[in-house]
């Protein structure tokens, strides 16, 4: 059970699911070890839909650039028949496209990992609760 799991996220559901996984951290808690559950804490994988693993700064960066070069082809068929120009400016729409998309990804990107630091976080101090209670049981009992 200490092998890697998934804590999906979706953006209508966040909440309800990382309640849901909090509730199986108690559990597993009062059975794991701290070095067992930090490993479990470590391969939690936290997956969300839809997400691109490639979004980063220097992809909208190069987004960027790809606007810039269909803007200076677009420039370069003045004077070309019409459908030269129309077939330009299609590349510089699906450029301006593929940089909003691009914003898009990031800001899930940064968004899925600030939620994925905030939960493991959250999860650790679950499993220490759990593991003074389980400690103030034990020492009741003796």
């Amino acid at each position: 059970r200490c092998s890697s799991e998934k804590l999906s996220i979706d953006k209508n559901d966040v909440h309800k699911k990382i309640r849901h996984h909090k509730v199986e951290i108690k559990s597993l808690a009062k059975e794991m070890p701290l070095d067992d559950f930090n490993n479990y804490i470590d391969n939690l994988t936290i997956s969300t839909t839809p997400v691109n693993p490639n979004a980063s700064k220097d992809a909208v960066k190069e987004a960027q650039n790809a606007i810039k070069e269909a803007k200076k082809e677009y420039r370069q068929t003045k004077g070309q028949p019409r459908n030269d120009r129309i077939k330009a400016l299609v590349k510089v729409d699906a450029a301006k496209e593929k940089l909003a998309q691009s914003k898009k990804d990031l800001v899930w990107f940064r968004y899925v990992n600030k939620k994925m630091l905030s939960t493991k976080k959250a999860l650790m101090k679950i499993y220490e609760r759990a593991q003074e209670d389980k400690e103030k049981k034990e020492g009741k009992q003796r």
